[in-house]
């Protein structure tokens, strides 16, 4: 009777070797790294700060030596929903009250905007497409002080 692919093998066991144990040729090969005493991130080190190989070489041992040092780092995504809302009505009542701090937020506002537009133009291959979400605006150009001027009587 032929094997039927989902049936476990003869003797209970799965095929192969269970995952995360170590092969024969590993292990002959640390035991014989650790009975010389020989640490390959070491020599690795060594190469690297030795002036007298050349630059390749020391970049490429630098190279070998960063995954025994740091680890690799990974994007993590987060989606987050709240369900609370932020009141901006407060900070708006005090930029109208100072005419400064008014001045200051809208600079501040325009610089992002201007910032965030530049950035999507650099990005996209056809930015022009999907400029719909963005407001180009200009700084409204400052009052012309009134003039207290008097009137001519007749």
């Amino acid at each position: 009777m032929p094997f039927e692919k989902g049936h476990i093998k003869v003797g209970g066991r799965s095929p192969g070797r269970p995952k995360g144990s170590v092969s024969k040729r590993t292990q002959v090969a640390r035991d014989l790294i650790e009975k010389l005493n020989y640490c390959p991130l070491e020599n690795l080190l060594k190469i690297a700060r030795a002036r007298r190989y050349s630059i390749e070489i020391r970049m490429d041992a630098m190279k070998a030596a960063l995954p025994f040092l740091y680890p690799k780092l990974s994007t993590v995504f987060m989606n987050a929903k709240t369900d609370s809302t932020v009141d901006v009505r407060h900070y708006v009542e005090a930029a109208m009250a100072d005419p400064a701090l008014a001045a200051a937020m809208q600079t501040i506002s325009l610089g992002l905007s201007a910032r965030e537009l530049e950035a999507h133009r650099a990005t996209h291959v056809d930015p022009d497409k999907t400029l719909d979400r963005f407001i180009d605006v200009k700084a409204l150009p400052e009052p012309e002080p009134e003039q207290n001027a008097e009137m001519p009587e007749d």
